[in-house]
């Protein structure tokens, strides 16, 4: 199956990992990668299902490797489901 470039129809962030599987993931990393994603996901009024990884769309990429897609998506979800805290 042919890659289809995604560029034109997702937001797409590059994040620093050696993508071998065992290149830890910093927990601020993650913690960044679940916020934007939780920001984005409010702002266009989407659920954490419209959140995914490269490997999910294209034949041809392997990352993220070293945490699930299914993982952060539950963390999305949580933070979504959490109200905003009121100034």
């Amino acid at each position: 199956m042919p890659t289809v470039d995604g560029n034109t129809h997702f937001y797409g962030f590059e994040c620093v990992n050696l993508g071998n599987g065992t290149d830890p993931w910093p927990a601020a990393q993650l913690m960044a990668i679940e916020r934007v994603g939780t920001a984005i996901c409010r702002t266009h009024k989407w659920g954490a299902q419209s959140v995914i990884g490269h490997l999910e769309w294209s034949n041809d990429k392997i990352d993220p490797k070293g945490f699930t897609m299914p993982g952060m998506r539950d963390r999305i979800t949580r933070r979504l489901t959490t109200p905003l805290p009121r100034k």
